[in-house]
């Protein structure tokens, strides 16, 4: 998704359990990458941009992001768009997904899991 990311954990916890959850954030980000990455050729967004991926058959991850880039374009009234430009077809929702990837509703489910409960 081109950007950087850090785990702080404000907690004593045992050095095993800091590393599971380094692997599980690893893990998650890789599968971000892997549906919204624009640089990706195999990324779903990627692939709906070569037209060998219909929207409504990607992840359902992908067409909540593209769902709510399509509210936030209308409610904005153009002043978000999904589109590099007006003349592009192609969509980037990266702008969104570092906001999403990081909200509380997508973390929970990090924060479900025991070892990554003190890092998110």
């Amino acid at each position: 998704m081109g950007t950087t990311a850090s785990l702080h954990v404000d907690d004593d916890v045992d050095v095993s359990v800091f590393d599971e959850a380094v692997v599980a954030v690893q893990s998650e980000l890789g599968r971000l990458e892997a549906m919204f990455s624009v640089f990706r050729l195999e990324s779903e967004i990627s692939r709906i941009n070569a037209g060998t991926l219909h929207h409504l058959d990607a992840s359902p991850e992908v067409i909540d992001v593209l769902d709510a880039c399509a509210y936030m374009e209308q409610v904005s009234d153009g002043a978000f768009s999904i589109r590099r430009s007006r003349e592009s077809t192609d969509i980037n929702p990266s702008g969104f997904v570092k906001g999403w990837a990081r909200s509380e509703e997508h973390t929970s489910e990090l924060q479900s899991r025991e070892t990554i409960s003190y890092a998110v």
